[in-house]
């Protein structure tokens, strides 16, 4: 998905595998009635727990002591 917003006010939500397709619509859309300049956005099931017990530095550590 992919999320644009517009000067208009306009915030719509697009889904990408169908872009390609002539008579492509919106999946959602909000008016703020603001003239709008930037959009963020994230994902919940971008962001990974962290592992219990083990840090990203000690598996990087690990990772480079086995490559010598």
């Amino acid at each position: 998905m992919v999320a644009s917003a517009s000067s208009d006010g306009v915030v719509r939500v697009w889904d990408v595998r169908v872009a390609n397709k002539d008579d492509t619509k919106p999946l959602a859309e909000a008016v703020t009635k603001s003239r709008l300049t930037c959009l963020a956005g994230s994902s919940l099931k971008s962001v990974r727990p962290p592992k219990l017990g083990v840090s990203a530095v000690d598996k990087d550590q690990d990772a480079a002591a086995e490559a010598l």
